[in-house]
């Protein structure tokens, strides 16, 4: 969790994905920056299942938030980099 904390405080959100051969991939969207995600309206991840995504919270709202220091824009990211760094734990087990 502590990672996930400070990828937050960072202003990160954090993707995993795999591919078909079994390959890890990551991604690191730096939320902070309002230029690229501030129309976005796409969630953090496509068909992930944490709160913040589920929600339909977008990349420029959760932009909007961690730019401005809103709480909910840390523990929305914190929601998903934790979804998602549980969710590629669980597939090496697999």
């Amino acid at each position: 969790a502590g990672a996930c904390r400070a990828l937050a405080e960072d202003g990160v959100a954090f993707n995993v994905t795999r591919s078909a051969s079994g390959q890890f991939a990551h991604e690191e969207l730096d939320m902070k920056d309002t230029e690229l995600y501030k129309v976005d309206k796409g969630v953090l991840c496509e068909g992930c299942g944490c709160g913040a995504c589920v929600d339909g919270l977008s990349k420029g709202y959760i932009s909007h938030l961690t730019t401005t220091g809103e709480l909910l824009g840390k523990i929305s990211l914190m929601q998903h980099n934790l979804y998602q760094i549980c969710k590629a734990a669980s597939q090496v087990k697999a």
